[in-house]
């Protein structure tokens, strides 16, 4: 049977290497202790009356890295422990990143660069609660519940794609339609990050003075900015076709990682989550180890992946 917009079969290493990658990046996002000390425009959870200040708190910090690390071991232990080790360590992790970035948006401005990671932790979570379910019932795995790291890949993925068509379509309806058409006015934004560039870094400051080069070019040349720009508008609508196989979302991932590096280069707005989280789990460098150390078997077939689990 074909497994089309199905969880892919995952083996031991791949598994393990999904889940200790992002366990990584997890805990590189919140390092740094916050910034931030209070609310000063809630959005997101704090809009819903729940504390987030308490992680920006002086002295607070260490202890949540300590707590971020012992459920970072959890997760991914869990994968030999047992699937509610996964859960609370995911589960953690989770509200940790949350916590940590929505404190970080709630001063008046929004940063989008970690919310891929945050989404793709609650939506692991969500996948947890399924695979438990499911075996508290002794419902046998099948073609689209396959055992839990199948659906912890495929539910990450899942949120990867959702992250980028929503982005597509939220283009499209603040614009009406015409954000292509209208994409060379990003030569404004170019030269507003460009001057921030130029107030922030007093050292560097005179290799940002004047006109981006980037922004010149795109006013004075907007039929050749809706070439440029197209196609990423494109590759993020239909972002969802990753989720046929593998080997869609390989090239969608490496499209998309590309992608990033060229926003990066020509707006100097950096993604270096997003380009991590696509890398791991759509480009699927675990994958990629796992075979070359040749650990990687064909999947066995639906009604052998584990029943009784």
């Amino acid at each position: 049977m074909s497994r089309a917009f199905l969880p892919q079969h995952v083996g031991r290493v791949e598994g393990f290497l999904l889940r200790a990658f992002l366990a990584t990046v997890t805990l590189w996002s919140i390092w740094k202790p916050s910034r931030y000390d209070r609310v000063e425009d809630a959005s997101g959870i704090a809009g819903w009356g729940i504390d987030v200040a308490w992680i920006g708190q002086p002295g607070v910090h260490e202890r949540v890295l300590l707590v971020a690390g012992i459920c970072a071991v959890l997760y991914v232990s869990g994968l030999w422990l047992g699937r509610i080790l996964t859960l609370l360590g995911v589960g953690g992790l989770a509200w940790l990143h949350l916590t940590y970035w929505t404190l970080a948006n709630c001063q008046g401005n929004t940063f989008h660069g970690s919310q891929m990671t945050t989404f793709v932790l609650l939506l692991q979570v969500a996948a947890c609660v399924i695979d438990i379910v499911r075996h508290q019932r002794r419902l046998p795995a099948t073609e689209r519940w396959t055992h839990l790291d199948g659906m912890l890949l495929y539910f990450s993925q899942c949120a990867i794609a959702a992250v980028y068509v929503t982005s597509a379509l939220t283009k499209l309806a603040k614009t009406n339609g015409l954000w292509l058409f209208e994409s060379h006015y990003f030569a404004k934004s170019v030269q507003k990050v460009w001057r921030q560039l130029y107030y922030d870094n007093p050292s560097i400051g005179d290799a940002f003075a004047g006109v981006s080069p980037w922004a010149a070019w795109l006013a004075a040349h907007p039929v050749q900015a809706r070439i440029l720009f197209a196609p990423g508008l494109i590759l993020e609508l239909f972002g969802f076709v990753m989720l046929w196989n593998r080997r869609w979302a390989f090239w969608f991932g490496a499209v998309l990682v590309m992608m990033h590096v060229s926003i990066g280069f020509i707006m100097r707005l950096y993604f270096p989550e997003f380009e991590a989280i696509v890398t791991i789990f759509c480009v699927n460098v675990p994958f990629l180890i796992a075979a070359m150390l040749g650990r990687e078997k064909a999947p066995a077939p639906a009604c052998a992946i584990r029943p009784a689990d």
